[in-house]
C-alpha cells in the first residue's frame, strides 16, 4: 500500500448512527439486597499441654516420637456477649508418644485424647446482620507438636498448637446503585 494513509486503510463507516453508545443516563436509583455474607471472623492460635501418666512397669527412660492424629472439629455454635458475637469451637485429637522404658530394652506407644473447647471473639462484626448466625470453622495451622519431656512423676508432658478460623455467617443488607442504560426498553 504505497502512498495511502492508516486512516484510509481503517476508514470508519459514514453512518455514525451505525455507531453503540457506552454512555448511560443519569437517571439512577438505590436498591437494597439481602444477601447471606461473612458478617465477622476471628483467628487465633491455642497452645495445648498435654500429660501421660504411666504404670510403673511402663517407666519411659526416652521419647523416641510423637504423632498427633484424629483431628475432629465438632459443629460450631454462635452466642453474644456484650453485643457481640462468640463463636464457640470444639474438638478433639489424638496424642500419640512412642517411648522406651525398662532402661532401653522394650517400647510401646501411648495415646491420649484432647478434648478442647474453645472461645473466638467476633472482632470485625457487621451489626447490619438482620437474622439468626450460622458459625464455621477451619483449621489455620494443623495440630504440630511443640515439645515433650519426661517428668518426674511418671509422666511425658506434651505441647501442642493449633490454629482456628472461624467466621459468622447470616443475612445482611447491602445497596447498591443502579442505572438504566440508555439503550433499555421501557417495559
Amino acid at each position: 500500500m504505497v502512498g495511502t494513509s492508516m486512516e484510509d486503510s481503517f476508514a470508519l463507516p459514514d453512518n455514525r448512527s451505525e455507531r453503540k453508545k457506552i454512555t448511560s443516563t443519569k437517571k439512577s436509583s438505590v436498591r437494597e439486597i439481602i444477601t447471606k455474607a461473612i458478617c465477622g471472623s476471628a483467628q487465633k492460635n491455642f497452645l495445648y499441654c498435654c500429660e501421660i501418666e504411666f504404670d510403673q512397669e511402663f517407666i519411659p527412660n526416652q521419647i523416641l516420637g510423637t504423632s498427633i492424629t484424629a483431628f475432629t472439629i465438632h459443629p460450631v455454635s454462635v452466642k453474644f456477649e456484650h453485643q457481640r458475637p462468640i463463636v464457640i469451637v470444639s474438638g478433639s485429637f489424638d496424642v500419640n508418644v512412642w517411648f522406651s522404658f525398662n532402661n532401653g530394652k522394650d517400647t510401646e506407644v501411648a495415646r491420649e485424647v484432647v478434648e478442647f473447647s474453645e472461645t473466638l471473639e467476633i472482632d470485625d462484626f457487621d451489626p447490619a446482620a438482620i437474622n439468626d448466625m450460622e458459625g464455621r470453622a477451619v483449621l489455620t495451622k494443623t495440630p504440630q507438636y511443640k515439645g515433650a519431656i519426661i517428668q518426674n512423676n511418671n509422666t511425658i508432658k506434651v505441647d501442642i498448637e493449633i490454629g482456628i478460623y472461624a467466621e459468622v455467617i447470616s443475612e445482611t443488607k447491602i445497596r447498591v446503585q443502579c442505572y438504566k442504560s440508555e439503550y433499555e426498553e421501557d417495559s
